[in-house]
């Protein structure tokens, strides 16, 4: 009845779970069926077990998710993960819209990028490409899935994420464990997947089934953020907050933080952290600190890497407004979340006379006019439409009305 138990409580999380229900109620709920399945006393095991359980998860991987958040934040707002899919689309072309999407998934991710800042990030980008080669919007997350989602998270060497690090301590490796299964199983993985996407691509060509035009706007629902902050490190709604800087760094600058999260990661796993002796340590706090290298190094690894980021990109994330000037208009108050950055209501347009200062009338949901064809502004969700000023990006920025 205990092995009963346990997959009936899993089946059951799962299939609330996928049909919206917060996993935060169901887990103490599926909890308290196992417990029940195996004729266990319920209370002691949920004030106990449980929650001894839960509080250790926390206390292990929290730094890693407040690391690996805030490092992917940096790496949009800086407009890294842009110039990287930039890159690689001009350099691979329109007629390998497939390869460049997967493989700029594929880099960001692998790289330490949270998979939903890299999801709303390359969309648009992929929306582009997907128009360009006449190729059905309905394959665009299955390509960016094949790349963030499969081979990146959990079986290349070195990926830092949850996925491939959540082991670590249980079997006391790293996350460069098994390295040539590893790149085996991601060699299958990719090809298959490939495979896959030219097989469907070239059916759809085959119906004379090209790209529909859909200018949906990307609204970030309170049921999506409840599921991506229970399941990831990063909440969806934090992508409208903060500036985007208006031009992204070089593709050398671009990539070179997720070089650092990669060999930073290899010598504090493999070379550094192992020649400390940390004896005193695993006397005082009673730990065990072969189980717990491969954390401290993915740790270190991120910190290293949002270094990089903000050394490389400090005058894109952070722009000091001379002195005297008034930067209200860059914090919306409550009273103008109904108005555009020049004051006027959604649809209004400026007078002609004000043509002449390089402004012009923005809508909160408009792009720049000297943006890339991807970097279209994503909208406010309605959850974020509260009394605290956040700072709106430059997407929805007018340019030269700052």
């Amino acid at each position: 009845m205990g092995l009963f138990g346990i997959l009936l409580g899993l089946g059951l999380l799962m299939w609330f779970a996928y049909r919206g229900w917060s996993v935060l109620l169901l887990a103490p709920a599926a909890a308290l069926i196992v417990a029940a399945a195996s004729g266990q006393p319920l209370l002691p095991h949920w004030t106990s077990t449980f929650m001894g359980g839960t509080a250790r998860f926390v206390t292990q991987w929290f730094p890693m998710f407040l690391l690996g958040g805030i490092f992917g934040k940096m790496m949009d707002d800086s407009g890294s993960i842009t110039s990287i899919a930039r890159f690689l689309t001009e350099r691979l072309g329109v007629k390998r819209t497939m390869l460049s999407v997967v493989l700029a998934s594929a880099v960001v991710t692998y790289g330490g990028v949270s998979v939903f800042v890299a999801f709303f990030v390359l969309v648009p980008m992929a929306r582009e490409m997907f128009r360009a080669a006449n190729i059905p919007a309905r394959l665009m997350p299955a390509a960016i899935g094949l790349g963030a989602f499969t081979f990146t998270m959990s079986a290349m060497p070195g990926t830092p994420s949850t996925n491939n690090a959540i082991p670590m301590p249980y079997f006391g490796t790293t996350t460069f464990a098994a390295p040539g299964l590893g790149i085996i199983a991601s060699i299958i993985t990719f090809a298959f997947g490939m495979w896959w996407l030219a097989h469907i691509e070239a059916r759809a060509r085959a119906a004379n089934e090209g790209y529909t035009e859909d200018e949906t706007p990307v609204i970030i629902s309170e049921k999506v953020r409840e599921q991506a902050t229970t399941s990831g490190d990063f909440d969806p709604s934090e992508l409208t907050h903060g500036k985007k800087s208006d031009q992204g760094p070089s593709f050398l600058f671009a990539v070179l933080p997720l070089i650092v999260v990669i060999g930073v990661n290899f010598l504090m796993a493999l070379v550094v952290l192992p020649r400390i002796n940390f004896s005193s340590a695993e006397a005082a706090l009673d730990i065990n600190v072969t189980s717990t290298i491969g954390v401290w190094a993915v740790l270190i690894a991120l910190a290293a890497a949002i270094v990089t980021v903000i050394g490389l990109n400090c005058g894109r994330l952070y722009h000091d407004a001379p002195k005297g000037e008034d930067r209200s208009d860059h914090l919306p108050a409550p009273h103008r979340l109904g108005q555009n950055e020049t004051g006027k209501d959604h649809g209004d347009e400026r007078d002609q006379g004000d043509d002449d200062a390089g402004c012009r009338g923005v809508g909160m949901f408009e792009a720049d006019e000297d943006q890339a064809p991807w970097q279209i502004a994503r909208p406010m969700p309605p959850m974020m439409s509260s009394s605290r000023p956040r700072a709106r990006t430059s997407a929805i920025m007018a340019p030269n009305c700052r």
